[in-house]
């Protein structure tokens, strides 16, 4: 998020079409990529994001120079985005407000970017084997609930801090950490219980063969 994001937004603000065409245009990648890692479906993306443009549109001489650009439109991608998952009943009822207890080194977080980023040379097995890994996680990012990925994705995908999610999502610094460390963990469990299905799909497959 710049400064001449902001600059292009105050233009937008007073009429400027040429300026908001640019504004649009400078979004409309990440915009794109945080309604696909929230619905983990192309076109589900696309009607999210093209929702998204249209209410920056729509609503961008309401916009309050207050807070930056490009928190609002995030928090315009992210509530049409879950939106969109209530429409299509794929929310989950998951409580926010469970105790965090001490975790051992496989209850651990995942850390969403780490895997996402990894650049390392790495060998035929190797790269076998993150191929997997990055298979499991997008499936467990998929089958998570949506608060929890959507602190995710603007943290580990889209590189915000907490001030900026919490602005993002209308919530306390203190409740954006405890969610990620919640979400991270739901993560972290969640592909643990994919390797263990998987594993015990190869045995089964072994085994009648």
């Amino acid at each position: 998020m710049s400064h001449e994001d902001d600059k292009l937004a105050q233009l937008a603000c007073r009429g400027n079409h040429t300026a908001l065409t640019e504004l649009l245009e400078r979004f409309e990648d990440r915009v794109y990529s945080v309604c696909y890692r929230m619905t983990h479906h192309p076109d589900d993306a696309l009607d999210c994001a093209q929702s998204t443009m249209l209410k920056i549109i729509q609503n961008i001489t309401k916009f309050q120079a207050n807070a930056a650009i490009g928190t609002w439109i995030y928090r315009i991608a992210v509530n049409e985005s879950l939106s969109h998952l209530r429409k299509s009943k794929v929310r989950k009822a998951t409580s926010l407000d469970q105790p965090i207890s001490n975790t051992s080194q496989s209850q651990r977080p995942t850390t969403l970017g780490a895997n996402l980023t990894d650049t390392r040379e790495l060998s035929p097995d190797q790269h076998v084997q993150k191929k997997e890994t990055l298979r499991l996680l997008r499936q467990a990012m998929k089958e998570l609930d949506p608060d929890h990925r959507s602190v995710l994705v603007l943290r580990d995908t889209q590189g915000l801090d907490y001030q900026q999610i919490g602005e993002i999502l209308e919530l306390p610094g203190g409740t954006v950490k405890s969610r990620l460390f919640r979400a991270r963990l739901a993560l972290r469990e969640k592909m643990l219980e994919l390797e263990s299905d998987t594993s015990t799909s190869s045995s089964k497959g072994q085994v009648l063969s």
